[in-house]
Order: C-alpha cells, then sequence, then structure tokens
C-alpha cells in the first residue's frame, strides 16, 4: 500500500513538473496511475469543450427566443410551481397585469440554461423579465418598476395589456393562467 502510493505519488510529481502546473492547478489529479490520470484530463477538457460549445448554441436559442416573443420570463420552476419567492412575483406581477401570454423558461430544467442565459443577459441574477426582446430586470427592478407604475407604462406603451390593472398596486397579484413553457435542452 504505501510502497505504491509512494510510487503513483512520485509519478505524479514527475509528471507535474513536466506540465510545470501546481498541485493546486489540477484537481483531478490524486493518487491515480498516469493513463488514467490522462484519461481523466482529456476527458475533463472534452467535457468543458461539449459544454462550451452547448452553452454558445444555448445563447443563440435564448437570443432567438426573447426577440421572437413579446414576453419571456426566464424563472426558477413554472408559473405555476415557482421555485423560489422572487420567480413567484414576478410572475404573478404579470398576472396581476392581465398579459395576454408570456413566455416561462424554467432555468432549473438544466444548469447550463442558467449560466447560458447568464452569458447572455449579462445579468447575474433569476427571475430575469424580457419584454419586446429587451431585459427589464430581475425581482428587484421588476418589483421598484411596479411600485413606481413604470412597469404599467412599458406595457401600455408595448401594447400589451388586454385591460387595465386594478388601481391598487398593492392589491394582491392573482396567477396568471395563458402562460407556455419553453424547455431549452
Amino acid at each position: 500500500g504505501d510502497v505504491y502510493k509512494r510510487q503513483v505519488h512520485g509519478n505524479i510529481m514527475l509528471m507535474m513538473s513536466l506540465l510545470k502546473c501546481t498541485k493546486n492547478s489540477i484537481p483531478l489529479l490524486k493518487f491515480s496511475q498516469m493513463g488514467v490520470y490522462r484519461w481523466r484530463l482529456e476527458s475533463t477538457l472534452d467535457k468543458k469543450a461539449e459544454q462550451a460549445e452547448m452553452r454558445a448554441a444555448l445563447v443563440a436559442k435564448i437570443k432567438q427566443l426573447v426577440e421572437a416573443k413579446d414576453i419571456v420570463l426566464f424563472m426558477k420552476g413554472t408559473a405555476k410551481d415557482p421555485l423560489c419567492g422572487f420567480s413567484q412575483y414576478v410572475s404573478n406581477l404579470l398576472g396581476f397585469y392581465k398579459i395576454a401570454k408570456f413566455q416561462v423558461v424554467d432555468v432549473t430544467a438544466n444548469p447550463i440554461i442558467k449560466e447560458s442565459l447568464k452569458d447572455y443577459s449579462k445579468w447575474p441574477t433569476i427571475p430575469q423579465l424580457f419584454v419586446k426582446g429587451k431585459l427589464v430586470g430581475g425581482y428587484d427592478i421588476v418589483k421598484e418598476m411596479h411600485t413606481n407604475g413604470s412597469l404599467e407604462a412599458l406595457f401600455k406603451k408595448e401594447g400589451l395589456l388586454v385591460e387595465e390593472p386594478p388601481k391598487d398596486p398593492n392589491k394582491k397579484i392573482q396567477l396568471s393562467t395563458s402562460v407556455s413553457y419553453t424547455h431549452l435542452r
């Protein structure tokens, strides 16, 4: 056991010196044989390249979706089954304004969707609301816009209100029922 570990450790140290890298820069490097290590490194690099390609493809799909739909909400969960309070609030807010229909994308379906969305929008948090191809913002901005009336003004300007919302902005927000879902995979 100990002799084998010392031999493998010696091989690893030799390989690291040849690669001119530190122990911390290769997280997969634990007492493993050289061939297994090489396979793991190549496999990891292949997976990273594959993920990068997938993220780029998803960014293109996100762009296409955001430009094609009037309102797109990227959230955790769905409008009927939200997985966080911030997502639920923004979804319910669209129902409050009686938005005829909006597109929902559940970012929890695949972690790469969430990262691709952040690449596309350059916005770090979820939910993200897009109106007519432009990012309105996340929970905090949408809530502030609702409170000061600028969200209603935006919806009116873009011709998205079916009917006038209630005059009291503090009235309990109802859940919208005309929602379509998109699964980006």
